[in-house]
């Protein structure tokens, strides 16, 4: 599902700290993005261009 993805944007060497992954996602949100935010959550690419945040970090 993220193939384009990882083709075009590679990780930046420095990323947040991932903790354990156990946040509790919400049970009605889409698998795409529980996978997005457990797969990608806390990374920056492409020198900083793009960043995912982690979803504890949402509501900050």
């Amino acid at each position: 599902m993220f193939n384009y993805f990882d083709d075009k944007f590679k990780k930046d060497s420095h990323s947040c700290n991932k903790g354990n992954n156990a946040y509790p996602y919400p049970a009605d949100m889409a698998e795409g993005l529980c996978r997005l935010f457990k797969n990608y959550g806390g990374d920056s690419f492409n020198g900083g261009l793009y960043r995912i945040v982690k979803p504890e970090d949402i509501k900050t």
